[in-house]
Order: C-alpha cells, then sequence, then structure tokens
C-alpha cells in the first residue's frame, strides 16, 4: 500500500502530539511526586524538631528511624504523640508500637 505525503504528515503530527501529551504526563506525575516527598520530609524534620524542643538532644538512631518513616499520615500521628509524652522514651516505645 502506497501512504500519501498527507497521510505521513497527519501520521507525523499525531505522533507529535502524543508525545508531548506524554511528556507533560510525566512532568505532571513528577511534581506530584516531588511535592509528596516534600511533605514527608517536611513532616520527618518537624517531627524530630519537636522532640529536640521539648526534650533536647535527640538520639542519631531515633532521628534515622523518624526517616525512616514513609507515611505523612504515621509522621502526623506521631507528632501528636511527641506533644503528649512525658519523656523521650515514652516517645520511642510509641513509636515502636507504631513501626509493628
Amino acid at each position: 500500500m502506497i501512504e500519501s505525503a498527507g497521510y505521513e504528515l497527519i501520521k507525523r503530527e499525531g505522533y507529535e502530539e502524543g508525545l508531548k501529551v506524554g511528556i507533560q504526563q510525566g512532568i505532571q506525575k513528577g511534581l506530584e511526586q516531588g511535592i509528596q516527598q516534600g511533605l514527608i520530609i517536611d513532616a520527618q524534620e518537624m517531627l524530630v524538631e519537636l522532640l529536640e524542643e521539648r526534650f533536647g538532644i535527640v538520639k542519631r538512631s531515633l532521628v534515622e528511624k523518624i526517616k525512616s518513616i514513609e507515611s505523612r499520615e504515621i509522621l502526623k500521628a506521631l507528632f501528636r504523640v511527641g506533644l503528649r509524652v512525658n519523656c523521650l522514651e515514652e516517645f520511642e516505645k510509641k513509636l515502636e508500637e507504631a513501626m509493628l
């Protein structure tokens, strides 16, 4: 089958338009993932800052545990726990329970 120059042009334009849409969708998805990751990092840092403000120096191992948490909901719940506990040991116990 012989394809006309017009058909080739339409096919190429369709491909290019599809490529543009795909790139835009990829950029949008990347931005959304970046925003989500930024929110998680912010929640981790705020939780550590809360604990430092309330109890002083926070052990590196506890900071690493907090930074390993990838769920914003869990971090928010732990932030509320951090507001209520009486000491870091009590917080660590609650953190261990949350990570089970």
